[in-house]
């Protein structure tokens, strides 16, 4: 059974498309269902110039609050690392069919997701907490301009 997962106008950044292209080129035939999810992703994908992301878009390392069908709204850190990680609790891994899902959504944003096993979820992105390039743009704006001769 093929993996279904609805992504909906999303738009990446140019390093998120590469940490997937990445991952598809050295694991995707370890991972067939993983891969499938991946190659749906950056198909549907908008990439965009990391400067030229929204705010409200989830991104690699973005703090995010999301819901699965409904349930009460959960808060994580969106990384690339792997599942049995330490910071359990606290990180979303992005190889997985719920942090892919919510990569490159926008707040308010929702999507469907078929698991392994056949069950269905609707995943909802809440909020972008914080997201690194809107930061990085933020310190941009802010540095105080260089002094004229």
């Amino acid at each position: 059974m093929r993996n279904t997962i609805a992504f909906p106008n999303c738009v990446l950044t140019t390093r998120d498309e590469l940490v997937l292209e990445t991952w598809l080129e050295r694991h995707g035939a370890d991972d067939a269902f993983l891969a499938d999810i991946v190659r749906e992703k950056l198909d549907g994908a908008r990439v965009v110039l990391t400067l030229d992301i929204d705010p409200d878009i989830a991104t690699l390392n973005s703090r995010i609050a999301f819901t699965l069908d409904d349930a009460m709204s959960d808060i994580r850190i969106l990384a690339h690392c792997e599942p049995n990680d330490p910071l359990v609790g606290l990180t979303l891994p992005l190889m997985t069919p719920l942090g892919l899902s919510l990569l490159g959504m926008r707040t308010g944003q929702t999507a469907r997701m078929t698991g392994q096993n056949g069950s269905v979820l609707r995943v909802r992105l809440e909020r972008v907490v914080y997201q690194p390039e809107a930061s990085a743009q933020s310190r941009i704006w802010k540095t105080d301009p260089l002094p004229c001769a």
